[in-house]
């Protein structure tokens, strides 16, 4: 992910997250051997310890007796092998409720039971999955639940600015994510609902999910789409936001772009960030050759769950 400063802006954006002495508990639902090995393998070297079962009824009969389990992993798609998918997801539900499920479907299981399922597990990956993508979902739902010894509780609030719905996902998405492992709290502030280029309720609708699978809260501002030039009303949003949420973080556009919300925005965001410590200028697909990042961070771990959030 390139990025350049504003203006004086030169600290680092990150910290490295804080160790846990206990790892999470994920229990993994498989009746593949082969799979589940390579899955166990990658998620106990991401730093979690995994129990494998390869029933629904072994499954059911785990989930009380771990006290410390952080994370349900399975295929709710009924099999021979395992039984009724929907009775597992049902069952860890009733059993322990506040545990998320991870739901991992074949393409081929994806309609019907995934859409009789939706609601039901806490995220679903679609296969076929990686490492990356496995890990970075994993380490969201950890979080979120606020367990697995400590992971969440990062020391950044950042306030991430688009002009439009998908700027900031497709601009710093792999970014925030890495914020969001970190355990950041994240604020995703919305300057228009994107009503010029598509489907008003559509894109809305898009910002909400890219929201909760960040776990993110979104603020919209509902400023007319294409009209952000107009400087002092956007500042006075921009500097409601800063005063309610306090970010130590903030990543808006870049004054190098084409498109003429963008630059709007980033000239309110100047003003109105102004005493934020850390102000970081994303690249958009509109970014002109003049965008000149001088700082990058990783996000191939990363990588696979911004498509994901994306899409």
């Amino acid at each position: 992910m390139a990025m350049s400063t504003a203006p004086d802006r030169k600290r680092d954006a990150y910290a490295s997250p804080g160790q846990s002495e206990r790892r999470p508990q994920v229990l993994l639902l498989d009746p593949d051997p082969d799979r589940a090995a390579l899955r166990t393998e990658w998620l106990r070297d991401g730093g979690y310890d995994v129990t494998h079962v390869v029933t629904s009824e072994s499954a059911v009969e785990r989930i009380p007796r771990m006290s410390d389990l952080d994370l349900v992993v399975c295929d709710p798609s009924p099999t021979a092998k395992t039984g009724s998918g929907v009775d597992i997801v049902r069952a860890s539900k009733s059993i322990r409720p506040t545990v998320p499920v991870l739901a991992i479907v074949g393409r081929s299981n994806i309609s019907p039971p995934l859409g009789l399922l939706r609601g039901s597990p806490d995220a679903t990956l679609i296969e076929p999955i990686g490492r990356a993508a496995l890990l970075s979902r994993v380490g969201l739902l950890v979080w979120r639940n606020g367990s697995g010894g400590g992971r969440g509780g990062g020391e950044h609030t950042v306030l991430a600015i688009g002009a439009h719905p998908d700027d900031v996902e497709i601009g710093v998405g792999g970014t925030l994510l890495r914020h969001a492992a970190a355990g950041d709290r994240i604020i995703l502030l919305l300057m228009t609902d994107g009503e010029a280029g598509g489907n008003k309720r559509q894109r809305v609708a898009e910002a909400e999910h890219a929201a909760e699978y960040l776990n993110a809260t979104l603020v919209r501002t509902g400023l007319p789409d294409t009209f952000l030039s107009e400087a002092r009303r956007a500042v006075l949003v921009m500097e409601d936001v800063v005063a309610h949420y306090h970010p130590t973080v903030v990543y808006v556009h870049s004054c190098h772009d084409s498109h003429q919300d963008h630059r709007g925005t980033y000239n309110a965001a100047v003003v109105a960030a102004r005493e934020v410590p850390e102000v970081y200028c994303y690249q958009s697909p509109s970014s002109t050759v003049e965008f000149a990042p001088n700082r990058f961070t990783d996000v191939g771990p990363h990588l696979d769950a911004k498509v994901e959030m994306i899409r």
